[in-house]
């Protein structure tokens, strides 16, 4: 017998052996009935959660027809929301976040010991071997909240009708990335990618424990978006984040959530003038999802919340589209009167994405959002 043929004995016999002892625990009574409470347990947890998440959620799902009309951009496609679904689903909430968490532990435990010597943003061979590293355990992540399918679309537009016929995109690195932006997602999904960039995020995101210092780690900047004096701070991290990156390539460029939020997905908000105002190239991405029984956008939920609810659903997906460099021309500078060239370079390319991907432009601001969150979840009232 030559080896080959042993090896595939052995395999064979291996396999064998574990289905074997597989059907042993679940055929021994005493094994069986303890397989039996510790589901029956996990599944108690989890609709005892659906059922505070569906309380938690009432004012939103009760809200009057002006008020969901104004709060729009705010509030979840409540007509997918399929209460015995996520019930019958919600044995999957516990050991999905109990995973959610151990994996934030292990990523965070790692960098720490990466970081050893070496400030934030890591950067050179630290930031090569976080990269390798991380976006498994990004994936993992991604998973565990129900994204079994990912799919990475280069997308291809000729924004000839916005830029002029003799636009082109540059070959150097582009330091500054926009995206939309629907919940915590999002920022799990860009550490998959090779551009791997640090976030311009709300301060919130730098209070949770672990994921905070995972976002220092590969360079993120915090922004406290209520406080009307951190926009000038903001404007000038970004710039600094411009001239760093054209100085050095291996430096982690920013991504910029161009709405300043979250909204869930099917309306457009007003860009703000951050990203813009450098009159910068900008590397666009477009990101959509789906999910059976939800929209699953964060909207105005909490993030713990929005994180357990979507380890209760059975699966999700999402496509991440690469869009082509969109860069500041001379059709656009002949648009502009009264306003300021940031403004009318972030409108332009308000205008490719509504365009492109039919979405409704609207001007609410995100001060709607903080109104109806403290209506929802915290006893205020609607405006």
């Amino acid at each position: 017998m030559c080896i080959r043929d042993r090896y595939m004995g052995y395999k064979i016999g291996m396999s064998l052996s574990f289905m074997d002892s597989v059907w042993s625990f679940f055929t021994t009574p005493s094994c069986a009935r303890t397989f039996i409470l510790i589901f029956g347990i996990d599944w108690l947890i989890g609709i005892i959660f659906i059922q505070y998440f569906y309380y938690r959620t009432g004012k939103l799902r009760n809200l009057s027809e002006e008020a969901k009309k104004k709060y729009a951009p705010y509030i979840n496609q409540l007509e997918l929301w399929n209460r015995f679904g996520h019930t019958f689903f919600s044995f999957l909430m516990l050991p999905r976040f109990v995973i959610f968490i151990s994996m934030l532990i292990v990523a965070w435990a790692f960098l720490k010991v990466l970081s050893i010597g070496s400030k934030h943003p890591l950067l050179g061979w630290r930031r090569t071997v976080m990269i390798a590293v991380v976006k498994h355990a990004a994936r993992i992540i991604l998973f565990c909240i129900s994204f079994v399918y990912i799919k990475y679309d280069d997308f291809k537009i000729d924004y000839s009708q916005w830029l002029g016929k003799d636009w082109k995109a540059p070959e150097e690195a582009i330091p500054i990335l926009i995206a939309n932006h629907r919940g915590v997602m999002d920022i799990f999904l860009f550490m998959t990618i090779k551009e791997f960039p640090g976030f311009v995020a709300s301060t919130e995101i730098a209070t949770i424990p672990l994921f905070g210092y995972l976002n220092s780690a590969y360079g993120s900047y915090f922004v406290e978006r209520a406080d009307k004096n951190s926009r000038d701070s903001t404007r000038q991290a970004i710039k600094e984040r411009i001239e760093r990156v054209k100085e050095n390539p291996g430096y982690p460029p920013l991504l910029i959530y161009a709405e300043g939020g979250t909204t869930n997905g099917l309306f457009l908000l007003r860009f703000k003038r951050g990203a813009f105002e450098h009159l910068n190239p900008i590397k666009p991405f477009y990101i959509e999802y789906y999910s059976p029984f939800c929209n699953p956008a964060c909207d105005v939920f909490p993030m713990p919340l929005h994180v357990m609810f979507m380890c209760c659903q059975p699966f999700s997906t999402m496509t991440m589209r690469k869009m082509p460099t969109i860069v500041y021309t001379d059709a656009i500078r002949a648009k502009v009167k009264d306003q300021l060239e940031g403004d009318v370079y972030a409108e332009t390319v308000r205008d490719i994405y509504a365009q492109t991907f039919k979405l409704k432009k609207v001007d609410n601001s995100l001060v709607d959002k903080f109104v109806l969150n403290k209506y929802v979840y915290r006893g205020g009232k609607l405006e």
